[in-house]
């Protein structure tokens, strides 16, 4: 079940910028507001999985190899 969420004291600029990115987008304010927190969200629970297997790891992978990885995940 859906609920509602309230937030106070937003300053107007931010309330703009958030206007202008959803026109670009043809969406909803609202709607835009609740894609950027669920991106957030899906960020932050994918960051936590990381920090939490540094533990398990051999060792840290090097620069390139990361940038490897993200760019086979481009492909």
């Amino acid at each position: 079940m859906a609920k509602n969420l309230i937030i106070h004291d937003v300053p107007i600029a931010m309330i703009e910028r958030l206007r202008i990115l959803a026109k670009q987008r043809n969406e909803s304010v609202e709607s835009f507001v609740r894609e950027l927190l669920e991106a957030h969200l899906e960020r932050a629970s994918v960051h936590e999985q990381i920090e939490s297997s540094w533990g398990q790891q051999v060792r840290r992978p090097r620069a390139r190899e990361i940038d490897a990885w993200i760019q086979r995940g481009r492909e």
